[in-house]
């Protein structure tokens, strides 16, 4: 059993409409080489965090 928060919908619906290739075609000026993740696996990832945060929370049974 897990707890998808309906963030599967998302991740799907982000795949279509190709958002993580639009932010990753964004240019940040942040030259910090101390970093583990990418700028956009960042920022995808706090996109993921705040709509599983305002969805209403459902179980999965697998």
């Amino acid at each position: 059993m897990t707890s998808g928060s309906g963030l599967l919908l998302v991740k799907e619906f982000n795949e279509k409409v190709g958002l993580h290739d639009l932010i990753r075609s964004v240019q940040l000026k942040d030259h910090a080489n101390h970093t583990e993740h990418t700028n956009d696996a960042v920022i995808m990832q706090k996109i993921y965090q705040n709509i599983g945060a305002t969805t209403p929370k459902i179980m999965i049974i697998v």
